[in-house]
């Protein structure tokens, strides 16, 4: 393997070196579908063979505690010692080493099989303490057999259990019943090709394999995001794809933003005042744009807060209906997980700038409160709160 790779000429050039050699009874282990997988992907098996070198000399017949030690591919490598021995990782170690020019070997009784060349079925697999939901509802729903095709590359973007355990009792208990909506659910989380963060842009749309909604990638500032997700773990690289780690399901969205409103009897008089501003600007928040927004969107008890004849003046003013509604629309996409407590955000509407900052008891939008955040739709996302965001009045140049 080392031949075929043409990693021996790194070997004999560099040093010192401690070489990990699994022996024959490790390889025979390992399946040969497996192996096949690995040998035959020129990535994968450099990975594995880097992964079994560690760049300076160890003495490993003498280690007495536990230590992490960083392979040549990156990865830290555990190393131990109880009753029976010396061990790397789950790796038995030979109690001789081979002394060499450059470095030493030692002859261990596994192979160790590192990130990169693990399918990501397996990765998902041994990550059960993050992601053991999503990994029994991609077998459940058939999708794993997607992501096991040969030449194929994903990324898969993983609710974590977290996650599931929020959603709605109800809501969690119909994938179990609805085996087309769980498959539907599953693949929207599923994207053809590796996406890696260091590549991905702000406002980046990726089609995922449901075949019908395209996920919105985000780049805030600490952090990289999908639709209304944050991702906790990223760039999780496996021999076929990558996976990244998020901290919501991701729900296909039904609605654009208008639909939305004009669906919920509490965002009524927010509807209207846009369909009023539509009348004489038929493009406004348009799904023409291909454009994501935000919208903080009031309730109609938030209108009520204004006065009966404040708000009749209001939706009667087309000037000023127009630059209240503005001020409740962003010309972006951002999720309520990107805000960070003891921090203010100076957000721009289309018309002014609201403060937006976290609470203990939730998230502001200048004096207003979210009362339902990240409501995901085809064109966006929306906030409900429970104020009117008002257009603070501009002086005059003297």
């Amino acid at each position: 393997m080392m031949l075929q790779s043409n990693y021996v000429n790194e070997l004999r050039r560099g040093g010192p070196f401690t070489v990990l050699a699994p022996d024959d009874e490790a390889f025979q282990s390992i399946s040969n579908q497996e192996m096949q997988r690995i040998t035959g992907d020129p990535d994968a098996r450099l990975a594995l063979l880097k992964h079994h070198i560690i760049p300076h000399t160890v003495c490993l017949p003498a280690v007495i505690d536990t230590h992490k030690m960083k392979a040549v591919d990156g990865e830290r490598l555990q190393l131990a010692c109880n009753q029976s021995g010396v061990y790397v990782e789950d790796a038995k170690v030979a109690k001789d080493q081979i002394i060499a020019q450059n470095g030493v070997i030692s002859v261990i009784s596994k192979v160790l099989i590192p990130d990169r060349a693990r399918s990501v079925m397996s990765l998902l697999a041994r990550r059960p303490e993050q992601v053991s939901t999503f990994n029994r509802l991609l077998k459940k729903s058939g999708v794993e057999s997607y992501l096991t095709k040969p030449n194929i590359t994903v990324t898969v973007f993983a609710p974590s259990n977290f996650a599931f355990n929020q959603m709605p009792e109800e809501e969690f208990s119909l994938l179990d019943e609805d085996q087309k909506k769980l498959e539907e659910l599953m693949k929207h989380h599923v994207v053809v090709g590796r996406v890696k963060t260091e590549s991905i842009s702000d406002d980046q749309k990726v089609d995922s394999v449901d075949g019908e909604n395209a996920l919105r990638l985000k780049v805030y500032r600490n952090e990289v995001g999908v639709e209304s997700a944050i991702l906790e773990e990223q760039d999780i690289e496996g021999q076929n794809g990558v996976i990244h780690i998020i901290n919501r399901v991701l729900t296909p969205p039904s609605h654009s933003i208008m639909e939305l409103l004009q669906s919920k009897e509490e965002y009524s008089t927010m509807a209207d005042a846009i369909h009023h501003v539509q009348e004489f600007e038929p493009h406004f928040l348009s799904s023409v744009t291909n454009h994501s927004f935000t919208m903080f969107a009031p309730t109609n008890d938030a209108f009520e807060k204004l006065g009966k004849d404040n708000l009749h003046s209001l939706m009667k003013n087309r000037k000023k209906l127009k630059k209240m509604v503005q001020n409740h629309v962003v010309d972006n996409m951002f999720a309520t997980g990107s805000i960070h407590t003891k921090l203010q955000y100076n957000v721009q509407t289309e018309y002014q700038t609201v403060k937006v900052h976290k609470e203990k008891d939730g998230l502001m939008v200048n004096s207003a409160h979210v009362i339902e955040p990240d409501v995901v739709t085809r064109d966006g996302i929306v906030h409900c709160i429970d104020q009117v965001l008002v257009p603070e009045r501009r002086r005059r140049k003297s």
